[in-house]
Formats: C-alpha cells, structure tokens, sequence
C-alpha cells in the first residue's frame, strides 16, 4: 500500500501517518491498524506491507494523519490466489509510457472504473526525464499545469522527485492506484532515454555528472514513488538493489507472471560490439528466467518485459541503428536462447507482454521465419502482445495517414505480426483463462481531451491452450 504525505513547509522532522486496513468497505473490525513514520529521507513517501492476509481476498485501507484532520479516500486492493486455487480467470490491463505533457491519463480512469481488471501491469515509463522543448506533444500544447516540473531535463534526485509528484497529481492515475492492486517495472525514461547498464543516449557525463549518480537518484525516487515491494536479489545480501526489479507473482495454478528487467541490470550498450555477445539481460537475470519457466507448473507462463520481442527494422543501408536496435532484435543472441529455451524445453501455453513501442503489435514469436507458416502459425513458438501507450507520442506523431503508410514496411521483417496499430493510445486487456488468453486493445478517441472521449475496442486477440500461437482475431 502506498501514499505520500504533504508537509507543512516549516517541518522537517520525521511525520507519522496512522493507518487502517480492513476486510470492510467501511473500515469496521480491522486487520490491521497503526501508525508508521516518513520523511524527507524518502520525500514523505509511505509503503505499507501489511501481513497474514487471506488469498484472494479484496481489502480496504486509508491512510490518516494522527488528529484525523487529514486523511485520504478509502483504498482498494486485493491479494493474489492461493496456490494450487485456479480461478476461473483473471484479468491484468497493461500500461505504459505516460508522458505528463503530451495528454490526459483517461485510460486509468476508464481502467479504475472496468470491474474485470483484477490488478494493473505497468511496463515502464512512467515519467519522462525530457524537458518540453526536447520531448513537445504533438499538437499543441495542454495547459500550463501540464507542463513538465522542472520543465528541464531531470538530472537530480530531487528532479526525479518532483517529476513523479507531479504524475501522481493526475486525477485518473489516483483512481486507478486507489482501487486496483499494481505490479511495476521500469524502463528507460525513469532514469533517460536508451539507458543501459552504464550510460544512456541521453546522458552527457561532461555536463550531467556521473551516469552512476544519476542512474541511482533515478532508481530511488522510482522506488519511492511505487507501490513496489523492494527484492532482495540474493538470499546473502543484506539489502535489496536498487535494480533488482525481476520478479515472479503466481495467480494460483492458472498462471505465473514473469517480471523482467530488459533495460538496466545487465543490458550492454545499445549497438556496439558484437551483436551475438551483446547481453540485454545478465547471466543471473537469464538463469533465474530459465529456471522459473521450466519449473512453473502454472497453466500458463506471462512474460512482462519491456522492450518488443518480435523483429523489427533495425538497420539503414546495413548498418545498425542505436534507437533501432534498442529492442530484442539489436540483441540476437539473447533473444535466440530465450526462444530456443522456450521452445527446446516444451513449454507451451507461454505469452508475452510488452510495453516501450509506443504502438500497437501482436505478434506470434518464432525461430526461423523460414520454418514459419504465417497462415497456420506452424513454427510459432509464443505470441507477443505490446501495448499502445497510454500519452506519449507514437512513432508516427500520432497520424493516421502516416501509421497507414508506415505499417508494411514496419512489419516487413515480421511475418508473425497479425495486427498492428501505429497511431492510437490506450491500454491492452489480458484474461487469462483456463482454455485461452484473450487480449484486448482498447484505444481512446483523444488524449487532449480529459475525459479521453469514446473508448473502443481496436482488436481482440486469443490464443487457445496448447497452440503457442494467436489462433484467434476479431
């Protein structure tokens, strides 16, 4: 459970902040009730991981100041299956990439309001570090409350700070994180665009400092400012890392969500050296993977990963791209033994699900485009789904027109893609079932808008048990 508190201007010591949590939409008979301290040490944020609650199970809370005078909303949340239990089915909406400036957060609150959506998978970017200047909507511009603050390119702790202050003002996105349970990942723009282990394209150490320093104020204020209970990467070590965000949450017996982090803790740069040992995720990273998905005993495996899976164009004349080659195709070998992994091991009922394109793509993954049969999906050894984002601009500046034109030579290299979105914002729907995971892409009409407009269903995408392929598209 997560909230911050705001200080009066004169404080400086530690607040305390009273709690309760209860099985009650009215807070009656609670579980638990208490108070916990903050501060500026971690900018009056307060996470509260409450213990011995029952699975499956929806719970309330607010959070108080210790006169009562101040308090917030009642929050909902809800706790995960027992294992061994197999609902019926569970649904996560996925988002991503959330430009403050370039629109309005309609689809959280479409999301906060849809009954269905059991708990909300954040894929990254969440803020951006970009100043207007550098990052302008497309369009115009919003009013001046959403400008960036600071409207500069964020270096510091304290930028990173004020940035996802700022994001957590948006009405919609307060909805939807008092009412639906999150699990978060982050990717690039929390710390800078195309960042990687060590450095990012939009790092200048002669003029920004240390990419470690910087990297780290990035990391903590992430930390702070999630609902994100911290991992401790390795039994022995006696703190969690600031970047171990790879994690699994088990749905019961229906299915295992698979957490990864593709951008910061073991990713080399973006294409330099050799492309066959360019690592996108550390051996340690990979050695969990490969154990976690082959002891899984789930139904179905879901991959929550950052960066596009399927092939995409990543060269000019020959010669590879950086921003291009950001994704899994700028790392072949490593998405080679993932693939080969999967599918060397017979583990079927797998699916992914991506964030960071900007746009919207299903995929069916495969080995060998040669050995792969577009019309029946032989030789298929996954789907993909990567989501549209939920602001920020598309890589067609958000034209129809040109994401029409756009479309067939971007999925060139890509025979497996079965629907495609270039231009459109908004959020997917995946329910997982015991038969079948279906996939929904709702868009909104307009971003600039702060009701967002009509919401539609773009497409609607299935995958039967035991295919490993999209069998199914409405």
């Amino acid at each position: 459970l997560w909230t911050k508190v705001t200080p009066s201007t004169n404080v400086t010591a530690p607040v305390l902040v009273n709690y309760t949590v209860s099985a009650a939409a009215d807070l009656s008979s609670p579980l638990a009730a208490g108070a916990t301290a903050t501060s500026g040490d971690v900018d009056y944020t307060v996470k509260l991981d409450v213990p011995n609650l029952s699975p499956a199970t929806a719970y309330y809370y607010r959070f108080a100041s210790p006169d009562g005078s101040n308090a917030t909303g009642v929050g909902q949340t809800r706790t995960l299956p027992a294992a061994g239990d197999v609902p019926a089915k569970f649904t996560i909406a996925t988002i991503s990439c959330m430009a403050f400036w370039h629109g309005y957060f309609s689809s959280l609150g479409n999301i906060a309001r849809n009954e269905e959506v059991d708990a909300v998978v954040h894929l990254g970017d969440v803020i951006y570090e970009y100043s207007k200047r550098d990052y302008p909507s497309v369009d115009g511009s919003l009013p001046d409350d959403r400008d960036p603050q600071p409207n500069v390119e964020i270096v510091s702790l304290s930028d990173y700070r004020t940035r996802h202050a700022q994001t957590r003002t948006d009405p919609d996105y307060q909805e939807m994180t008092r009412v639906k349970p999150m699990i978060m990942i982050y990717d690039d723009h929390e710390f800078a665009d195309n960042a990687w282990m060590n450095g990012a394209a939009n790092h200048d150490p002669e003029t920004q400092g240390p990419w470690s320093v910087r990297k780290a104020n990035a990391a903590r204020a992430w930390w702070e400012y999630t609902p994100t209970r911290p991992v401790t990467p390795d039994v022995s070590a006696a703190d969690p890392s600031l970047y171990s965000i790879y994690r699994v949450f088990r749905v019961g017996a229906l299915f295992d969500l698979i957490m990864l982090d593709t951008r910061i803790e073991g990713r080399d740069q973006q294409a330099a050296g050799d492309p066959q040992t360019r690592r996108l995720i550390s051996e340690k990273q990979g050695g969990w993977l490969f154990n976690t998905l082959n002891s899984s005993t789930a139904k179905w495996r879901v991959l929550g990963n950052q960066v596009i899976m399927a092939p995409i164009p990543n060269t000019v004349f020959g010669s590879e791209v950086p921003i291009l080659n950001d994704a899994w195709v700028g790392y072949p070998a490593a998405r080679q033994r993932v693939l080969e992994f999967v599918a060397n091991n017979n583990i079927s009922n797998t699916c992914c699900v991506t964030g960071d394109l900007h746009a919207s793509v299903a995929s069916d993954l495969f080995l060998d485009a040669k050995q792969y049969d577009p019309a029946t999906g032989k030789g298929a050894v996954m789907p993909e789904f990567v989501g549209p984002s939920v602001t920020s601009a598309s890589p067609v500046r958000d034209s129809e027109s040109l994401g029409r034109l756009a479309r067939d030579p971007f999925v060139e290299p890509n025979p497996g893609a079965k629907f495609v979105n270039l231009w459109r914002h908004g959020y997917m729907l995946v329910t997982v079932a015991q038969d079948k995971v279906r996939t929904e892409y709702r868009f909104v009409e307009s971003v600039k808008r702060q009701n967002g407009g009509r919401e539609d269903s773009g497409a609607v995408l299935e995958v039967v048990s035991g295919s490993n392929r999209i069998t199914r598209q409405s």
